[in-house]
């Protein structure tokens, strides 16, 4: 029934069937349509099919099927000893400029779930997370505290740190609305921490160390432990030479701007650019480092799941492609868990899940936005 569609419109189920294709002879598709649903409909008790002129919409019952997919989970044996496999689940990945928000307990709710059910099924799981420590966007809030914070601590106004540290983030975009020229300040800030200007490093040590305390919190409450912290400081330029040395070989291709890009037309993806005609890496190298470098702390990792919206499925397909294209032996062995994003009364999104995917070069970062809003 490979015709079944799913509705543009969810008030129309979640599913579609025209039923033109299968309507007997002599009958005409919209009684046949309807006589149909009725017969479903004494059929089964997890889905209701309502006939709209020669369709039959599908509606779920998605609390009663949530539970009997869990029951069947919880209920199935567990995986003999010697096929466990060690298995990491990547998920929240936070950024160290903002507390955590509801996109984020999605996702710790999501990441986990998975976590815990591979673990009942008696797989050794690894939960991981990349923290994103650096960067214009945490400038912004070290600038900000610089200037304004007057020697307040979390302790000092009694607030929970990553509400502290975010507050500033806050700040800056209220104070950098007024003076543009703090922008610029920001991105100076950026090239003395990659400088390892010892002020600079001191401040973004001790505004780090606030925020990780409160982040910590939340986590306590969510009942998560994380195996593995990786940081994006000690590895956003790791990638850099990967790419340098797929181009020598010839894996990688120059674009006529003098970006390096990989070639996935092949893979069917459009050419993704790995490093900018500046030498400034993408996101995407860094993770190409991150999951060959994962494989190699843990040799006996039989997987990785990165548990990260759907606004990323691009971004993976080519990482994957990518990870193959270098003949990483491990390339199929990532896998991207996608979900969707939350979108509130009215229709504005919640930010994304995970701040992991919005960072990324090095002295040309752009900004992440943080909505005043309940998400």
């Amino acid at each position: 029934m490979g015709f079944i569609s799913q509705p543009t419109d969810p008030k129309f189920g979640h599913l579609t069937l025209p039923v033109f294709r299968f309507t007997p002879k002599g009958e005409k598709p919209p009684v046949y349509a309807e006589k149909l649903a009725n017969e479903l409909n004494l059929s089964t008790d997890n889905f209701r099919f309502e006939s709209v002129g020669p369709y039959i919409n599908i509606f779920l019952d998605e609390k009663q099927m949530n539970k009997d997919i869990l029951a069947s989970a919880v209920a199935a044996p567990k995986i003999p000893g010697k096929d466990a496999q060690q298995v990491m689940v990547e998920f929240v990945s936070p950024n160290t400029n903002k507390p955590l928000h509801l996109g984020h307990v999605r996702n710790m709710a999501l990441g986990e779930s998975i976590a815990r059910l591979l673990e009942h099924q008696g797989h050794r799981v690894l939960r991981a997370q990349i923290i994103n420590d650096r960067g214009v966007h945490i400038c912004k809030s070290m600038l900000a505290y610089q200037r304004f914070g007057k020697g307040e601590t979390p302790q000092s106004i009694d607030m929970k740190g990553d509400y502290f540290v975010g507050k500033y983030y806050v700040l800056f975009k209220q104070k950098a609305d007024a003076d543009p020229k703090l922008e610029e300040e920001a991105q100076f800030m950026l090239q003395r921490w990659e400088q390892d200007d010892p002020t600079v490093r001191e401040l973004w040590e001790k505004m780090n160390a606030w925020w990780f305390e409160g982040v910590q919190q939340s986590y306590r409450l969510f009942g998560i432990q994380f195996d593995k912290n990786y940081y994006e400081s000690m590895i956003y330029d790791k990638g850099k030479n990967i790419a340098l040395a797929a181009y020598e070989s010839g894996k990688f291709i120059k674009l006529e701007n003098g970006a390096i890009a990989a070639p996935l037309k092949s893979f069917g993806l459009p050419d993704k650019v790995v490093l900018r005609s500046d030498g400034t890496t993408m996101y995407v190298t860094q993770d190409i480092y991150l999951a060959q470098q994962r494989f190699r702390d843990y040799p006996e990792l039989g997987k990785i799941i990165y548990v990260v919206g759907s606004e990323q499925d691009l971004h993976f397909q080519q990482l994957f492609a990518i990870l193959q294209l270098l003949g990483v032996p491990q390339a199929r062995q990532c896998y991207h868990l996608s979900y969707g994003l939350i979108e509130k009364p009215g229709g504005e999104r919640c930010p994304r899940a995970q701040g992991r995917r919005s960072m990324p070069t090095k002295h040309s970062m752009r900004s992440i936005a943080w909505p005043a809003t309940n998400c």
